[in-house]
């Protein structure tokens, strides 16, 4: 099974590194990673296209004031493969994450649990203790005629467009599991 990774990232230029050295050291790497960049104003684009010298399984583009949801659809339609796993700039990945992932995805639709980053105090304690117990598009596996027919991520959001893909997905009649 041919893996395509995709991620929308915006002034990410103290994560970028732990995060790529995270998916790099996958124990199953992807096939392809898309990078969209939203526009940062301080360094992760160029972090990005150091890592894709570097890295010829890495694609980075740059899409100025693009949302998240706009990021990733773009990147998806930069995608060669069918299966597409969604992560976050905001979280690091263990070492057999995209193998276990990858492994136990039967459906159509499967959800991972990850921690995510805390900028704050609170909400590195929040991270900790509730870890990834709802849908999110941090951790994602999807077949991408899936993401077609449901429209792909909704683009007039900044915020929730997990919650909103994720009712499409479910109201199209698809099912999501979580993978753990």
């Amino acid at each position: 099974m041919k893996i395509s990774m995709i991620a929308t990232v915006l002034n990410e230029e103290t994560n970028i590194k732990r995060v790529l050295d995270s998916i790099f050291k996958q124990t199953r790497r992807p096939d392809e990673i898309v990078i969209v960049d939203g526009g940062s104003k301080d360094k992760t684009y160029k972090v990005l296209q150091e890592y894709a010298k570097k890295n010829k399984s890495l694609r980075v583009f740059q899409k100025k004031e693009a949302n998240i949801s706009i990021g990733r659809n773009f990147a998806i339609t930069k995608t060669k493969n069918n299966i597409i796993v969604i992560v976050d700039a905001g979280t690091i990945y263990g070492k057999n994450w995209l193998k276990n992932l990858v492994h136990r995805f039967k459906g159509d639709v499967g959800l991972g649990i990850t921690v995510p980053f805390g900028r704050t105090v609170f909400q590195k304690k929040l991270a900790k203790i509730m870890g990834q117990r709802f849908g999110s598009t941090r951790n994602m596996i999807i077949k991408k005629k899936v993401w077609e027919k449901v429209g792909g991520c909704p683009e007039d959001l900044d915020m929730a467009e997990d919650t909103v893909l994720n009712e499409r997905i479910k109201k199209a009649g698809f099912k999501i599991d979580y993978i753990s």
